[in-house]
């Protein structure tokens, strides 16, 4: 039973990891033996990422608009190139708005589903095909604690991560007869740069009550990191089609 969560010889792709939670997640990825495939847009941050992880060397950054379906190809066969066949998958990446139900357009619903939902399982059927899988590969994907609790002003927020939520639980079975397992996590609110941003457009009170409504206090990307890398871990051999809820109480106190 040693060392069951360790990711020694598997190669993992992580979104968003340019910055909080995906950031993190190459991070601890890479402490446990992973090779790492970077996907972000920004060359410098991803770079950054890879100086603060171990062997630095082992790991690529691929700079590349997850939206565009032509270029993400092409940057995974990149990644499939260095790295080999995947073990693991984490979409972290993931855009946030808020905006009341009647100003929502069109628009907002396709910025937001391109992203964090559309992008999410593009990637998971490149990621998964049987040229590019390794055996046993392990798929998370970062949803949110909005996919199950409402709040005003987020609905197209909301409505995409309970998508990812609901396309995870159907790849799920899908895939295991090839053994691929698929899960999400679904984290409160989380001291990240997102977070932050988005907190910028809260009012001082409502940002208290939302400190306040976390029993442990709000999270860090650390506290999301370790949940999925034990979710990829052997540790995790007979878990798929769940719903990790990484929230500090959040939910259990409503």
């Amino acid at each position: 039973m040693h060392n069951l969560v360790e990711l020694t010889d598997r190669h993992v792709l992580v979104t968003g990891a340019s910055s909080g939670i995906g950031r993190q997640c190459a991070i601890v990825c890479a402490g446990l033996g992973a090779t790492v495939s970077l996907f972000g847009r920004d060359d410098a941050r991803l770079e950054a990422t890879r100086s603060m992880m171990d062997e630095p060397g082992r790991h690529r950054c691929f700079s590349v608009d997850i939206t565009d379906g032509d270029r993400t190809q092409q940057a995974v066969e990149d990644a499939l190139q260095h790295g080999g066949r995947f073990g693991g998958f984490i979409h972290s990446a993931g855009v946030q708005h808020s905006k009341p139900l009647s100003a929502i357009t069109r628009q907002d619903f396709s910025d937001l589903f391109a992203v964090n939902v559309i992008a999410a399982f593009d990637l998971l059927r490149l990621v998964c095909s049987k040229k590019r899988r390794a055996e046993g590969l392990s798929c998370v994907l970062v949803a949110s604690v909005r996919a199950h609790a409402g709040e005003a002003g987020i609905v197209t927020y909301s409505a995409s991560k309970g998508a990812l939520v609901a396309g995870a639980r159907s790849a799920a079975a899908e895939l295991a007869r090839y053994g691929v397992r698929v899960n999400t996590v679904s984290p409160g609110y989380v001291a990240s740069e997102m977070a932050s941003e988005f907190s910028v457009e809260l009012p001082a009170e409502a940002l208290e009550r939302l400190r306040q409504a976390h029993p442990l206090g709000l999270g860090s990307p650390q506290d999301v990191a370790g949940l999925c890398a034990f979710l990829l871990s052997p540790a995790a051999r007979w878990v798929t089609g769940a719903d990790y809820p990484i929230d500090g109480g959040y939910l259990s106190a409503r």
